[in-house]
């Protein structure tokens, strides 16, 4: 992370100096004494949401704009040891972010609230298309018209409302149907059972595949919501550590 000002260029800055710019150089030198990372964390913590929930200009609820920030001075303690620590938790959480960012571009829903993986069949997982799937299963499709990615599972059936759409033997485990419901979930909006099934929509071969492949993805987001829950501590940690220190302020609305 950059330290300071020093080499950044851009317009927001400029325009924020404006007659200012040739004091430039002292401010550099002045920001080069902030830990930057000390700054991401109070801008995570509780007590600036608070200070921001009374500046915010956006209609939008929650919703922050670059000007809001403008508004708000980050105070900083005369305990170093406190500013280090908050810094590395906030290092930590940006760590803990990045390893996120590649799960988010694939699809993932990652919130406090959360987490959910798109079911992509796991690398191993022998499949076959939809339609012979149907057959080695012994499942059958009642209604061909019904969209795919909408359909809810009720035990080893699956529904479009109160429409029954597809059926299953009673002998295959909800799991399986779990994951296929799951799957058809990921189609492009609209497209019908019929044509997903003309497509050749590949699934997993058998019932015990599917079973398979939906404890590849539990695993998996199992895995990915320990460290969404590590994010969530460390906000918290972070507000608690600054609640000694500063007291919590929000700011009068702006009319």
């Amino acid at each position: 992370m950059i330290r300071g000002l020093s080499g950044v260029k851009n317009k927001s800055i400029a325009n924020q100096l404006g007659e200012r710019e040739s004091q430039r150089a002292g401010l550099e030198t002045m920001s080069a004494q902030f830990d930057p990372w000390y700054m991401l964390a109070y801008l995570n913590s509780r007590q600036m949401r608070h200070m921001l929930d009374g500046v915010a200009r956006s209609a939008i609820a929650g919703r922050l704009q670059p000007d809001d920030l403008r508004q708000i001075s980050i105070p900083f303690p005369d305990d170093l040891a406190l500013v280090a620590r908050l810094a590395a938790l906030a290092k930590e959480a940006a760590d803990i972010q990045k390893q996120l960012l590649p799960l988010r571009r694939a699809g993932w829903h990652l919130s406090d609230n959360k987490v959910s993986a798109p079911a992509i069949i796991p690398a191993g997982v022998p499949t076959l298309p939809l339609d012979s799937a149907c057959v080695k299963w012994g499942m059958q499709i009642k209604n061909n018209s019904a969209k795919a990615n909408s359909l809810i599972r009720e035990q080893v059936r699956l529904y479009a409302g109160k429409r029954e759409v597809l059926v299953a033997p009673s002998s295959i485990s909800e799991n399986a149907i779990e994951w296929l419901c799951s799957q058809l979930a990921e189609l492009p909006c609209g497209m019908t059972m019929e044509e997903a099934e003309r497509q050749g929509v590949i699934v997993p071969m058998t019932p015990q595949a599917a079973e398979n492949a939906l404890k590849v993805l539990e695993l998996a987001e199992n895995e990915t919501r320990i460290l969404v829950d590590r994010i969530a501590a460390i906000k918290i940690e972070i507000s608690d550590e600054l609640v000694a220190v500063f007291e919590e302020i929000q700011y009068p609305p702006i009319h």
